[in-house]
Protein backbone atom coordinates (compact mmCIF):
# COMPACT_ATOMS: atom_id res chain seq x y z
CA UNK A 1 0.00 0.00 0.00
CA UNK A 2 1.12 3.55 -0.61
CA UNK A 3 1.01 4.35 3.14
CA UNK A 4 3.79 1.83 3.72
CA UNK A 5 6.09 4.10 1.71
CA UNK A 6 5.27 7.19 3.82
CA UNK A 7 7.65 7.55 6.80
CA UNK A 8 5.86 7.27 10.18
CA UNK A 9 6.95 10.77 11.25
CA UNK A 10 5.41 12.22 8.07
CA UNK A 11 2.15 10.37 8.75
CA UNK A 12 2.02 11.74 12.30
CA UNK A 13 2.76 15.27 11.08
CA UNK A 14 -0.08 15.03 8.56
CA UNK A 15 -2.49 13.79 11.23
CA UNK A 16 -1.52 16.56 13.63
CA UNK A 17 -2.45 19.07 10.94
CA UNK A 18 -5.89 17.51 10.36
CA UNK A 19 -7.89 19.73 12.69
CA UNK A 20 -11.16 17.86 12.08
CA UNK A 21 -9.59 14.81 13.73
CA UNK A 22 -8.41 14.76 17.35
CA UNK A 23 -4.89 13.28 17.40
CA UNK A 24 -2.72 12.65 20.44
CA UNK A 25 0.66 10.98 20.87
CA UNK A 26 1.42 9.12 24.10
CA UNK A 27 4.57 7.25 25.10
CA UNK A 28 4.43 3.56 26.07
CA UNK A 29 3.88 4.47 29.73
CA UNK A 30 0.83 6.60 28.86
CA UNK A 31 2.32 10.08 29.14
CA UNK A 32 0.93 12.62 26.67
CA UNK A 33 3.71 13.82 24.39
CA UNK A 34 1.75 15.95 21.93
CA UNK A 35 -1.64 16.55 20.37
CA UNK A 36 -3.33 18.75 17.85
CA UNK A 37 -5.72 21.61 18.58
CA UNK A 38 -8.76 19.38 18.07
CA UNK A 39 -7.52 16.96 20.77
CA UNK A 40 -6.96 19.71 23.33
CA UNK A 41 -10.36 21.27 22.55
CA UNK A 42 -12.05 17.88 22.94
CA UNK A 43 -10.32 17.23 26.26
CA UNK A 44 -11.01 20.76 27.51
CA UNK A 45 -7.37 21.36 28.40
CA UNK A 46 -4.85 23.73 26.82
CA UNK A 47 -1.70 22.02 25.55
CA UNK A 48 0.39 23.62 28.30
CA UNK A 49 -1.75 22.01 30.99
CA UNK A 50 -2.13 18.62 29.33
CA UNK A 51 1.25 17.61 27.87
CA UNK A 52 3.09 15.46 30.38
CA UNK A 53 -0.10 14.15 32.00
CA UNK A 54 -1.00 10.47 31.97
CA UNK A 55 -3.67 9.13 29.60
CA UNK A 56 -5.74 7.98 32.58
CA UNK A 57 -6.40 11.61 33.49
CA UNK A 58 -8.38 12.00 30.25
CA UNK A 59 -10.53 8.89 30.86
CA UNK A 60 -13.53 8.65 33.22
CA UNK A 61 -12.70 6.76 36.43
CA UNK A 62 -14.92 3.80 35.53
CA UNK A 63 -13.18 3.44 32.18
CA UNK A 64 -9.65 3.34 33.54
CA UNK A 65 -10.23 0.85 36.35
CA UNK A 66 -11.25 -2.12 34.22
CA UNK A 67 -9.39 -4.99 32.62
CA UNK A 68 -10.11 -3.56 29.16
CA UNK A 69 -8.11 -0.42 29.98
CA UNK A 70 -5.17 -2.43 31.30
CA UNK A 71 -5.37 -4.65 28.21
CA UNK A 72 -5.42 -1.57 25.97
CA UNK A 73 -2.09 -0.39 27.41
CA UNK A 74 -0.57 -3.87 27.42
CA UNK A 75 -1.44 -4.14 23.74
CA UNK A 76 0.11 -0.76 22.98
CA UNK A 77 3.30 -1.65 24.85
CA UNK A 78 3.36 -4.84 22.77
CA UNK A 79 3.44 -2.76 19.60
CA UNK A 80 -0.18 -2.98 18.45
CA UNK A 81 -1.63 0.27 17.10
CA UNK A 82 -4.89 1.51 18.61
CA UNK A 83 -7.46 3.94 17.26
CA UNK A 84 -10.85 5.10 18.35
Amino acid sequence: AWMDRVPPDARLAALRGAQAVAVAEFDAQGTLLSGNEAFFALMGHPAAGAVGRHHAQFVPTAGREGEAYRGFWASLRGGAAQAG
